[in-house]
């Protein structure tokens, strides 16, 4: 019999003209796979760009791999993911092409921003929502890095968008910067479906401690100033609760007067701490324009003093 021998990624595939096809395996210190098949067209490993063969099967005695495609790169429209032989002896082999992803993150609430992803290829393109699914702290870091923060914190958030577009998405431990070699499922592919409340999201910080302050209600009286705000701490991009804080914490400021603070209390609700403040003008006080005060607060995990500006309109 007349043997020909092809490699392909490291394993030996052998075949022989018989009148029955066969499968053998021959086991030794490396597996060597001899398939004598009716396999009858040559297959060149460079003709599968961007791919790799992971699995052989036998099937009518045809011998056909599985190929997967490397990270940033999806099987084309109508292209399969089996390499073969058609009737005519010709190769088959699937088509992956490159696959880019961006993201935008879309303000939530003060907290977290929602994540819109945008895919477009030769074949395939789509913008909307991502899926939590696979979706963890090492993917929002890359998120975040990207739009010019230091770290990430990966969350989950409720909300009435339905337009999921991407799930799984599952970057390599060593990629730190983009989303260039990262994987990726197209929604619809998925067998598996996604609520509202498992729309990815995404927390960035740039220091271990942050203090975010928001003004709910703010009034310039004839006789008072009068703010109401909340304030939230993240430790490493997470919430934290503010039993420590109280009225000793606070302070206000204004630049060219003294102020007298008639009232200031604090009530703490869940990770949040909400601060009213009324204060006395001095008589004869004439604003500066534009009429601005500086809420000073001190840390209330390290100590360090916090300002939060407003100027009233």
């Amino acid at each position: 019999k007349q043997w020909y021998q092809r490699r392909v990624r490291g394993e030996y595939y052998c075949k022989a003209q018989y009148d029955k096809p066969a499968y053998i395996e021959i086991s030794g210190e490396d597996l060597i796979t001899l398939s004598i098949t009716g396999f009858e067209c040559d297959i060149s490993q460079k003709e599968i760009e961007n791919a790799k063969i992971v699995d052989k099967s036998m099937d009518g005695g045809k011998l056909t791999f599985t190929v997967k495609c490397n990270p940033g790169y999806w099987f084309s429209k109508g292209s399969g993911n089996l390499l073969y032989c058609d009737d005519d002896g010709s190769p088959v082999y699937p088509e992956c092409e490159r696959v880019i992803i961006k993201t935008n993150m879309v303000e939530h609430n003060n907290d977290s921003n929602l994540l819109e992803v945008t895919y477009t290829s030769k074949s395939w393109n789509g913008t909307g929502t991502l899926c939590d699914d696979g979706w963890d702290n090492r993917e929002a870091e890359i998120v975040c890095k990207q739009n010019g923060y230091k770290h990430g914190k990966a969350v989950s958030l409720t909300t009435d968008r339905e337009d999921f577009v991407l799930t799984e998405l599952d970057c390599p431990c060593d990629e730190k910067e983009n989303l260039e070699h990262c994987l990726a499922t197209r929604y619809e592919e998925n067998e598996l479906s996604c609520l509202p409340g498992e729309t990815a999201g995404v927390r960035c910080y740039n220091e271990s401690v942050e203090t975010i302050a928001t003004f709910l209600k703010t009034r310039s009286a004839r006789k008072k100033y009068k703010l109401y705000l909340k304030i939230k701490v993240h430790k490493f991009g997470e919430p934290i609760g503010h039993t420590q804080l109280d009225s000793s914490s606070f302070a206000l400021k204004y630049p060219s007067a003294e102020l007298q603070t008639a009232k200031l209390s604090v009530k703490v609700k869940g990770d949040a701490a909400f601060i009213k403040i009324v204060a006395r003008k001095p008589k004869g006080h004439k604003p500066s324009k534009p009429d601005c005060l500086t809420v000073e607060m001190k840390g209330p995990l390290d100590g360090k003093a916090y300002e939060f500006g407003h100027c009233f309109t």
